[in-house]
C-alpha cells in the first residue's frame, strides 16, 4: 500500500530527496513539512540539502581563489626580476 513520509522539519529549498538510490520528487505536507510518497514495501530514503546557492558561492571562492594565486605569482616574479636586475 503507497504511504506519505512526512518529516518534520520545515521544507526549505534545496532538499533533494533519493529513493532507493534514485531520485524522487519532494512534496510539501501540511504547509510546512518535507514530504515523498512511497510504494509498498520497503525502502532506504535518502534526504540530501544540495542548494545552488552554496555551490554558487563554492565556484565564486574558488575563482576568487585563482585570481588571487595568480596576482601573488605575478608580483613575485617582478620583484625577483627587479632584483636580478
Amino acid at each position: 500500500m503507497p504511504a506519505l513520509l512526512v518529516f518534520n522539519d520545515t521544507d526549505y529549498p534545496g532538499w533533494r530527496a533519493y529513493v532507493n538510490g534514485q531520485p524522487a520528487d519532494l512534496l510539501t505536507a501540511n504547509f510546512l513539512f518535507r514530504g515523498i510518497l512511497l510504494g509498498a514495501g520497503k525502502s532506504t530514503v535518502e534526504f540530501r540539502y544540495q542548494p545552488w546557492s552554496v555551490r554558487i558561492g563554492g565556484g565564486i571562492s574558488l575563482a576568487a581563489f585563482a585570481i588571487l594565486a595568480f596576482l601573488v605569482l605575478r608580483v613575485r616574479k617582478g620583484r625577483e626580476r627587479a632584483a636580478l636586475a
